[in-house]
């Protein structure tokens, strides 16, 4: 009896054992199919976003270098006439970094200004007594450092370009245009107490309270970005700021990088001290914080984190380029803390990787694209910066290709022209060298051509379309141009037949998985159009390329608001700095 029962109690032993397995591998097996089926359906979204939105050569349009230095120039005459904000403490000394703004004036007394090409019929765009060109004040400055950053690059290749060709007027233009930029930078740091800049600083005068909005004046201390006044003494006289805090990691890289580049390619020695002051007192902040870098929404994240979570991601990435700028600018006082982040503590190894990339898909193709801009900025930013020919090559290889290799497809101007300026070889050993055409060798021959097609094409197209680069409605599709008779397409230019893709539509997808379904619902991804928009369908923007290709512009605005035209100098300059034939006169 003893056995019996003690074979039973074995066989029940077992068949609990059994159950509980069943129990326990049911759900595993259910939610592992579910996970698979996420992950089949984001390696769909991104390969309809990588490989299969290719534009082959013959789509974009031929470009015209004559016209395209045409319009450069006229570009630059329209940031020196209005964008750089001057004198606001009505003293004469002050600067501020290049801003978008608002004319003052009334549409309705111009009926036919209806887009770029009636405004330039009824008015000189460098009549600044006019009407349509009286300035009613600066606008967006809470995210000008972003904006403004970009064009110091485009304005350090500018400075570059005058010197390689020995064009005593041109390098004259361009020292004028970025010591006011450094200025402007400068003025952001050097009023706080710890050497953080502030996302835009007032002066509690006159002059400034008429061209900066009233709510700037306003202490506020609710919210991510804090408003509060500043004391401050400047050449013998006392001055009351109003400072706007919270500046984000997005607003951050752009002006190392901004500072990095001008550093690097201006040789003039107060422009130099200036920047060099600057990113000294930035640096010493971040590292005294411990690299603790606050976000768009105002939350604070540290460096490095594995879980990351924030918008824009905060990455080692950030890091190993803000520290390359100081390296660039005073390496007696930052080269080894660069080098032990980057070797000792392995930064390269994770730099870029929190970003995700490849992964985000359902978040990055829609409205926040702009996180796509960052890593491939910061990635062509720190490639081109380094000077140890094995380091840049790990970035180039690790970093940047893998950026080109998503993006490559989204005619974006500015990540092309970053990728081959990233993957060109330069000799730093002195200036002379820096400022010469770099070597290409390690650029692709087709992506080397593919880069020079994509910048012409989107040159030439805004020359067409988009100056002044005011805010107009304007077309967005092939059926628009038959809608408005304001509307024509660039002549010559080729367009595409568009339609959004329906993603549960396409048979590729498991759109009715359980777990697809679940994670579309919560993240409902937006309709997108399968290819990328040429440049003259897209929205005028302070910068258009964080923002994304896939998306159908409507248009806005009527011609008052006129950001900076970064989009177009930034990629000019640093194309003529590599000598592409779509700019080489």
């Amino acid at each position: 009896m003893t056995v019996k029962r003690k074979t039973r109690n074995d066989w029940t032993g077992k068949a609990i054992k059994i159950i509980f397995v069943i129990l326990v591998l049911i759900p595993i097996i259910f939610l592992s199919s579910g996970i698979i089926q996420i992950q089949r359906a984001i390696g769909i979204f991104n390969k309809r976003y990588t490989d299969d939105c290719a534009i082959t050569l013959d789509e974009f349009m031929d470009s015209d270098p004559e016209r395209c230095k045409e319009y450069v120039e006229k570009y630059e005459q329209i940031h020196e006439l209005y964008h750089i904000p001057f004198n606001l403490t009505g003293d004469g000394w002050d600067y501020y970094i290049p801003s978008d703004i608002v004319y003052y004036f009334n549409p309705a007394n111009y009926p036919n200004v209806v887009n770029g090409s009636t405004y330039l019929e009824e008015c000189d765009y460098r009549d600044t007594e006019h009407p349509l060109n009286t300035v009613g004040h600066y606008t967006n400055l809470e995210h000008a450092e972003v904006g403004g950053g970009y064009y110091g690059v485009g304005e350090a290749l500018r400075y570059a370009i005058a010197q390689r060709e020995r064009n005593q007027t041109a390098i004259d233009s361009a020292t004028e245009m970025l010591l006011k930029i450094v200025k402007g930078y400068s003025i952001l740091s050097e009023f706080t107490e710890d050497g953080s800049m502030v996302r835009y600083i007032a002066p509690n005068t006159t002059k400034g309270k008429q061209y900066i909005s009233n709510h700037l004046f306003q202490e506020s201390y609710s919210g991510p970005h804090n408003r509060f006044s500043i004391t401050a003494e400047k050449f013998g006289k006392e001055y009351t700021f109003y400072a706007v805090t919270g500046t984000s990691v997005d607003c951050y890289h752009a002006v190392y990088g901004a500072l990095g580049f001008i550093y690097l390619m201006c040789n003039n020695t107060e422009i130099r001290s200036i920047v060099r002051n600057t990113i000294d007192r930035m640096l010493t902040f971040h590292v005294n914080v411990g690299w603790r870098f606050q976000d768009h929404d105002g939350k604070s994240h540290s460096m490095g984190a594995e879980a990351i979570q924030g918008s824009p991601a905060v990455d080692s990435m950030y890091v190993l380029t803000f520290l390359r700028v100081g390296k660039t600018v005073h390496p007696e006082k930052w080269g080894a803390l660069y080098d032990k982040y980057a070797y000792n503590r392995m930064f390269l190894n994770k730099c870029g990787k929190h970003m995700n990339l490849k992964i985000q898909m359902l978040f990055v193709w829609g409205p926040s694209y702009f996180n796509v801009n960052l890593p491939v900025s910061l990635a062509g930013m720190l490639t081109f910066l380094e000077d140890d020919p094995q380091l840049k090559r790990y970035y180039q290889i690790h970093f940047l290709e893998v950026c080109h290799d998503i993006t490559k497809y989204h005619r974006n101007a500015w990540f092309d022209v970053l990728y081959y300026l990233g993957m060109s070889e330069v000799d730093y050993q002195n200036y002379n060298s820096i400022i010469s055409i770099p070597d290409n060798e390690n650029i692709d021959d087709y992506w080397e051509s593919y880069v020079d097609k994509c910048v012409g094409d989107t040159l030439t197209r805004m020359t067409y379309t988009k100056f002044p680069y005011r805010c107009w409605y304007h077309a967005y599709s092939m059926e628009s141009y038959d809608s408005n008779p304001n509307f024509s397409p660039v002549p010559g230019a080729s367009y595409p037949e568009q339609e959004y893709w329906y993603w549960e539509e396409d048979p590729e997808v498991p759109a009715e998985n359980w777990a697809v379904k679940l994670v579309t619902q919560a993240f409902s991804p937006i309709r997108l159009y399968p290819k990328a928009v040429p440049m003259d369908w897209r929205d005028t923007d302070g910068w258009v390329y964080a923002a994304s290709p896939f998306l159908r512009y409507g248009g806005q605005g009527n011609g008052n608001r006129q950001p900076i035209a970064a989009v177009y100098t930034v990629p000019y300059w640093i194309a003529r700095y590599l000598d592409l034939p779509c700019v080489s006169i």
